[in-house]
Protein backbone atom coordinates (compact mmCIF):
# COMPACT_ATOMS: atom_id res chain seq x y z
CA UNK A 1 0.00 0.00 0.00
CA UNK A 2 0.88 2.73 -1.12
CA UNK A 3 2.25 6.65 1.40
CA UNK A 4 -1.52 7.78 -0.54
CA UNK A 5 -3.56 5.15 0.29
CA UNK A 6 -2.56 5.15 3.78
CA UNK A 7 -2.75 8.57 4.49
CA UNK A 8 -6.47 7.98 2.82
CA UNK A 9 -7.18 5.65 5.42
CA UNK A 10 -6.26 7.68 7.95
CA UNK A 11 -7.86 10.37 7.63
CA UNK A 12 -11.22 8.07 6.78
CA UNK A 13 -11.29 6.48 9.94
CA UNK A 14 -11.97 9.92 11.40
CA UNK A 15 -14.64 10.31 9.57
CA UNK A 16 -18.49 9.48 11.34
CA UNK A 17 -20.33 6.92 9.94
CA UNK A 18 -21.86 8.71 7.11
CA UNK A 19 -18.46 8.58 5.58
CA UNK A 20 -17.87 5.05 5.96
CA UNK A 21 -18.64 4.64 2.20
CA UNK A 22 -16.04 6.50 0.96
CA UNK A 23 -13.58 4.20 3.52
CA UNK A 24 -15.09 1.05 1.96
CA UNK A 25 -14.29 2.81 -1.41
CA UNK A 26 -10.87 3.09 -0.19
CA UNK A 27 -10.15 -0.48 1.14
CA UNK A 28 -11.32 -1.49 -2.76
CA UNK A 29 -9.12 0.46 -4.49
CA UNK A 30 -6.27 -0.57 -2.34
CA UNK A 31 -6.90 -4.04 -3.37
CA UNK A 32 -8.11 -3.78 -6.93
CA UNK A 33 -4.34 -2.15 -7.24
CA UNK A 34 -2.06 -4.02 -5.32
CA UNK A 35 0.37 -6.20 -6.62
CA UNK A 36 -0.74 -9.29 -5.34
CA UNK A 37 -4.41 -8.94 -6.70
CA UNK A 38 -3.13 -8.38 -10.34
CA UNK A 39 -0.85 -11.25 -10.15
CA UNK A 40 -3.59 -13.57 -8.27
CA UNK A 41 -6.06 -12.37 -11.75
CA UNK A 42 -3.90 -14.06 -13.90
CA UNK A 43 -2.93 -17.05 -12.10
CA UNK A 44 -4.83 -19.83 -14.05
CA UNK A 45 -4.59 -22.46 -10.93
CA UNK A 46 -6.34 -19.84 -8.79
CA UNK A 47 -9.35 -18.77 -11.30
CA UNK A 48 -12.10 -20.44 -9.36
CA UNK A 49 -11.38 -19.53 -6.52
CA UNK A 50 -10.44 -15.83 -7.76
CA UNK A 51 -13.89 -15.71 -9.28
CA UNK A 52 -15.51 -17.19 -6.45
CA UNK A 53 -13.73 -14.23 -3.73
CA UNK A 54 -12.16 -11.85 -5.36
CA UNK A 55 -13.75 -10.54 -8.63
CA UNK A 56 -14.61 -7.10 -8.60
CA UNK A 57 -18.38 -7.70 -8.29
CA UNK A 58 -17.90 -10.17 -5.22
CA UNK A 59 -15.52 -7.86 -3.87
CA UNK A 60 -18.09 -4.91 -4.22
CA UNK A 61 -20.29 -6.94 -2.09
CA UNK A 62 -18.38 -7.22 0.93
CA UNK A 63 -18.77 -4.64 4.05
CA UNK A 64 -15.77 -2.18 5.12
CA UNK A 65 -15.17 -4.75 7.69
CA UNK A 66 -14.62 -7.46 4.93
CA UNK A 67 -12.41 -5.56 3.02
CA UNK A 68 -10.02 -4.54 5.52
CA UNK A 69 -9.76 -7.80 6.17
CA UNK A 70 -9.20 -9.40 3.14
CA UNK A 71 -6.85 -6.03 2.53
CA UNK A 72 -4.61 -7.76 4.92
CA UNK A 73 -4.99 -11.21 3.11
CA UNK A 74 -3.92 -10.54 0.10
CA UNK A 75 -0.17 -10.18 0.19
CA UNK A 76 -0.27 -13.96 1.89
CA UNK A 77 -1.99 -15.73 -0.85
CA UNK A 78 0.35 -15.74 -3.37
CA UNK A 79 3.23 -17.58 -0.73
CA UNK A 80 0.70 -19.06 0.57
CA UNK A 81 -0.59 -20.98 -2.80
CA UNK A 82 2.90 -21.68 -3.87
CA UNK A 83 3.92 -22.97 -0.59
CA UNK A 84 0.71 -25.65 -1.45
CA UNK A 85 1.75 -26.42 -4.46
CA UNK A 86 5.10 -26.99 -3.81
CA UNK A 87 4.62 -29.14 -1.27
CA UNK A 88 2.55 -31.35 -3.01
CA UNK A 89 5.75 -33.15 -4.91
CA UNK A 90 8.43 -31.68 -2.28
CA UNK A 91 7.09 -31.25 0.95
CA UNK A 92 4.83 -31.95 3.92
CA UNK A 93 1.39 -32.18 2.07
CA UNK A 94 0.84 -35.44 3.21
CA UNK A 95 0.43 -34.15 6.59
CA UNK A 96 -2.22 -31.82 5.58
CA UNK A 97 -6.09 -32.36 6.71
CA UNK A 98 -9.38 -30.98 6.47
CA UNK A 99 -8.41 -28.69 9.29
CA UNK A 100 -5.70 -26.96 7.55
CA UNK A 101 -7.76 -25.67 4.38
CA UNK A 102 -6.85 -22.32 4.01
CA UNK A 103 -9.27 -19.23 4.43
CA UNK A 104 -8.25 -17.26 1.55
CA UNK A 105 -10.22 -13.86 3.02
CA UNK A 106 -8.65 -14.15 6.63
CA UNK A 107 -4.58 -13.34 6.64
CA UNK A 108 -4.19 -15.57 10.06
CA UNK A 109 -5.50 -18.44 8.39
CA UNK A 110 -3.03 -18.63 5.50
CA UNK A 111 0.26 -17.53 7.86
CA UNK A 112 -0.75 -20.92 9.74
CA UNK A 113 -0.50 -22.92 6.62
CA UNK A 114 2.43 -20.91 5.34
CA UNK A 115 4.16 -21.73 9.00
CA UNK A 116 3.03 -25.34 7.95
CA UNK A 117 4.59 -25.79 4.83
CA UNK A 118 6.66 -23.05 3.71
CA UNK A 119 10.52 -24.90 5.30
CA UNK A 120 9.20 -27.95 4.71
CA UNK A 121 11.05 -30.64 2.28
CA UNK A 122 10.80 -34.38 1.14
CA UNK A 123 9.98 -36.30 -1.78
CA UNK A 124 6.56 -37.10 -2.27
CA UNK A 125 4.23 -39.16 -4.88
CA UNK A 126 1.21 -37.99 -5.94
CA UNK A 127 -0.98 -37.37 -8.76
CA UNK A 128 -2.20 -34.16 -7.59
CA UNK A 129 -1.53 -31.50 -10.26
CA UNK A 130 -1.08 -27.84 -9.54
CA UNK A 131 -4.53 -26.80 -11.18
CA UNK A 132 -6.23 -29.00 -8.20
CA UNK A 133 -4.05 -28.19 -5.43
CA UNK A 134 -7.16 -28.04 -2.85
CA UNK A 135 -7.85 -31.66 -2.95
CA UNK A 136 -4.69 -32.17 -0.74
CA UNK A 137 -7.42 -30.67 1.87
CA UNK A 138 -10.01 -33.25 1.29
CA UNK A 139 -10.88 -35.92 3.68
CA UNK A 140 -10.83 -38.56 0.65
CA UNK A 141 -7.56 -37.98 -0.66
CA UNK A 142 -5.46 -40.68 0.44
CA UNK A 143 -2.13 -39.75 2.45
CA UNK A 144 -0.32 -43.37 3.67
CA UNK A 145 0.09 -46.26 1.90
CA UNK A 146 -1.45 -47.61 4.66
CA UNK A 147 -2.10 -52.29 3.72
CA UNK A 148 -1.74 -50.77 0.51
CA UNK A 149 1.78 -51.44 0.92
CA UNK A 150 1.39 -55.24 0.76
CA UNK A 151 0.03 -55.30 -2.59
CA UNK A 152 3.36 -53.39 -4.21
CA UNK A 153 5.38 -55.63 -5.96
CA UNK A 154 7.89 -57.06 -3.46
CA UNK A 155 10.72 -56.12 -6.08
CA UNK A 156 10.06 -52.12 -6.23
CA UNK A 157 12.80 -50.12 -5.92
CA UNK A 158 10.75 -47.16 -7.48
CA UNK A 159 7.61 -46.77 -6.39
CA UNK A 160 5.76 -44.17 -8.96
CA UNK A 161 4.26 -46.58 -10.85
CA UNK A 162 3.79 -49.20 -8.88
CA UNK A 163 1.67 -46.66 -6.10
CA UNK A 164 0.12 -45.24 -8.99
CA UNK A 165 -1.58 -48.82 -9.75
CA UNK A 166 -2.63 -49.41 -6.28
CA UNK A 167 -4.16 -46.35 -5.66
CA UNK A 168 -5.60 -46.16 -9.02
CA UNK A 169 -9.00 -44.21 -9.02
CA UNK A 170 -8.16 -42.58 -6.14
CA UNK A 171 -5.87 -39.07 -5.42
CA UNK A 172 -3.17 -39.45 -2.90
CA UNK A 173 -0.47 -37.83 -1.70
CA UNK A 174 2.32 -40.58 -0.33
CA UNK A 175 6.03 -39.44 1.30
CA UNK A 176 9.12 -40.99 0.35
CA UNK A 177 10.04 -40.71 3.77
CA UNK A 178 7.00 -43.09 4.75
CA UNK A 179 7.52 -45.70 1.83
CA UNK A 180 11.42 -45.95 2.88
CA UNK A 181 10.18 -46.45 6.64
CA UNK A 182 7.82 -49.29 5.55
CA UNK A 183 10.26 -50.74 3.62
CA UNK A 184 12.76 -51.13 6.04
CA UNK A 185 10.12 -52.53 8.78
CA UNK A 186 9.51 -55.14 5.71
CA UNK A 187 13.18 -55.80 5.07
CA UNK A 188 13.26 -56.21 8.72
CA UNK A 189 10.13 -58.45 8.80
CA UNK A 190 11.76 -60.74 6.00
CA UNK A 191 15.02 -61.34 7.78
CA UNK A 192 13.42 -62.58 11.04
CA UNK A 193 11.37 -65.02 9.08
CA UNK A 194 14.22 -66.34 7.49
CA UNK A 195 16.57 -66.51 11.28
CA UNK A 196 13.00 -68.26 12.50
CA UNK A 197 13.12 -70.95 9.34
CA UNK A 198 16.92 -71.68 9.75
CA UNK A 199 16.47 -72.37 13.51
CA UNK A 200 13.58 -74.53 13.04
CA UNK A 201 15.62 -76.50 10.36
CA UNK A 202 18.23 -76.25 13.01
CA UNK A 203 16.86 -77.90 15.36
CA UNK A 204 15.12 -80.38 12.98
CA UNK A 205 18.77 -81.66 11.98
CA UNK A 206 19.67 -81.47 15.82
CA UNK A 207 16.66 -83.57 16.24
CA UNK A 208 17.69 -85.87 13.55
CA UNK A 209 20.34 -86.56 15.03
CA UNK A 210 19.56 -87.54 18.62
CA UNK A 211 16.91 -89.51 17.24
CA UNK A 212 19.77 -91.65 15.11
CA UNK A 213 22.22 -91.55 18.08
CA UNK A 214 19.43 -92.97 20.08
CA UNK A 215 18.66 -95.28 17.41
CA UNK A 216 21.60 -96.94 17.42
CA UNK A 217 22.26 -97.43 20.58
CA UNK A 218 18.76 -99.32 20.94
CA UNK A 219 20.60 -101.73 18.43
CA UNK A 220 24.14 -102.24 19.66
CA UNK A 221 23.54 -102.28 23.39
CA UNK A 222 21.12 -105.31 23.71
CA UNK A 223 23.67 -107.05 20.82
CA UNK A 224 26.68 -105.98 23.24
CA UNK A 225 25.14 -107.40 25.89
CA UNK A 226 23.94 -110.74 24.62
CA UNK A 227 26.85 -111.13 23.40
CA UNK A 228 29.10 -110.81 26.57
CA UNK A 229 26.05 -113.23 28.25
CA UNK A 230 25.52 -115.50 25.96
CA UNK A 231 21.87 -115.63 26.61
CA UNK A 232 20.86 -115.49 23.36
CA UNK A 233 21.73 -117.98 20.02
CA UNK A 234 23.23 -116.49 17.27
CA UNK A 235 19.61 -117.07 15.55
CA UNK A 236 17.86 -115.57 17.72
CA UNK A 237 20.41 -112.75 17.97
CA UNK A 238 20.02 -112.27 14.66
CA UNK A 239 16.67 -111.85 14.46
CA UNK A 240 16.26 -109.26 17.18
CA UNK A 241 19.24 -107.10 15.72
CA UNK A 242 16.85 -107.15 12.36
CA UNK A 243 13.95 -105.72 14.58
CA UNK A 244 15.70 -103.78 16.46
CA UNK A 245 17.18 -101.65 13.37
CA UNK A 246 13.42 -101.53 12.04
CA UNK A 247 12.46 -100.30 15.38
CA UNK A 248 15.28 -97.06 15.20
CA UNK A 249 14.58 -96.38 11.77
CA UNK A 250 10.53 -96.35 12.50
CA UNK A 251 11.85 -94.41 16.14
CA UNK A 252 14.07 -91.85 13.65
CA UNK A 253 10.87 -91.11 10.80
CA UNK A 254 7.98 -90.76 14.01
CA UNK A 255 9.87 -90.81 17.27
Amino acid sequence: MNDQSTALLEILSRCNPKDMELKKESYLQTILHSEEYIELSARKSFKPYFDQLLSVKKLEMYSERELSAIRKAIPLIPTALEDIIFSLKNGAAPELTSADKPDFLNADSLKRLIDKLHDSNGKNYTNIDSEDFMAIFDGETVKTIGNKFDQLPADSTEYTAAIAEVMRGKKYCISDAEMHTREVEYRSMIADLNEQIFQTKKKQKTRRFIKAEVGLIAVFIPTLVSGITGGISAGVLGGCTVAEILLAIAFMIWG
